[in-house]
């Protein structure tokens, strides 16, 4: 019996199916499967079976998955093209987002609490049902009606003296590894396909693991009843917009095809596009509604716009 291409045995004999990552997909591959590599150049599966018949059977539903991978990657590259680079204003963005969603998903826990704690009382009350006999550091009777109890506290507490001191760590050391997976989460919710190797890549991550430890720190001053506020920040515009390509540069390209407008008026234009993307990046823009984005004679004020605040719809969190 002929072995399926891509198949192949291991020095245990074991068989196992890898298919080869073109270059140009690695990265999205890598994000594809959450990967904590960078990139990705094979995709890989033990088999489980010394035996070739069966590992040929096997084979086939996995080379199916792995195309399929391959698949969504190569959407995920054709969506969102690589970035060689960052503004500093779009650099900032995400890590003041970052640092605000930390904020808030721990506002919320202190609101809403935890959760953990009927998960405590069930388990000591199954103990007891059970007729098991003993004793707990923390009360299983009733929870305060509101905020945290005293376990939770201790435990949020713990959590803070496990996570600051390492992230302190990389900071110190520059090693921005330690927020790499926050650095995919954010690039995917900014839609943004950033260059790993590049320059910007690494100021992002540095500007993140920032804010990672301000947040930290912050979430100890709650831990101590000092008063910390959660920033208001604009939410990532969504990802379907009508606009094609969804950013300044491919609607101002919408525009002038549609218009065709004259060389004086499409250099004052596209002068505004340039310069508003030098300052804070291709942004998105919002969608349009009885009209395309090609058409749209408010291209020009939103490329115009001042400050630091990006033109798109702002949904902030609060």
């Amino acid at each position: 019996m002929r072995v399926i291409m891509g198949v192949l045995k291991s020095k245990h004999g074991v068989y196992y199916v890898r298919k080869k990552v073109p270059d140009k997909l690695a990265e999205a591959v890598s994000a594809v499967l959450g990967s904590s590599l960078p990139r990705v150049s094979w995709l890989k599966r033990s088999l489980r079976t010394k035996d070739l018949r069966e590992a040929n059977i096997k084979a086939k539903p996995a080379l199916i998955e792995f195309d399929n991978i391959l698949a969504r990657a190569a959407a995920f590259v054709t969506q969102m093209p690589v970035r060689a680079a960052l503004s500093e204003h779009e650099i900032e963005r995400l890590a003041a987002y970052h640092y605000a969603s930390l904020l808030d998903e721990d506002e919320e826990i202190r609101r809403e609490v935890t959760g953990s704690e009927e998960v405590h009382r069930t388990i000591a009350a199954q103990l007891r049902g059970a007729g098991v006999k003993g004793t707990t550091l923390f009360a299983t009777s009733e929870r305060p009606a509101f905020g945290l109890s005293d376990r939770e506290m201790i435990k949020l507490q713990e959590t803070l003296d496990w996570v600051l001191p390492p992230a302190q760590r990389a900071l110190a050391r520059g090693d921005i590894s330690f927020v790499r997976e926050e650095l995919d989460e954010l690039l995917d919710a900014f839609h943004l396909n950033l260059d790993r190797s590049s320059p910007s890549y690494r100021r992002l991550g540095q500007a993140v693991l920032r804010q990672n430890v301000n947040a930290l720190q912050a979430m100890a001053r709650r831990q101590r009843g000092e008063v910390v506020e959660t920033p208001r920040v604009a939410e990532p515009a969504s990802n379907n917009s009508t606009c094609a390509g969804d950013v300044l540069s491919a609607a101002l390209e919408g525009w002038q095809k549609a218009k065709q407008p004259s060389k004086t008026t499409d250099s004052e234009f596209a002068h505004a596009v340039r310069r508003f993307i030098e300052l804070h990046g291709d942004l998105a823009i919002p969608s349009s509604t009885g009209t395309t984005c090609a058409s749209s004679g408010k291209l020009y004020s939103r490329c115009l716009c001042a400050g630091p605040v990006p033109c798109e719809p702002q949904t902030y969190r609060s």
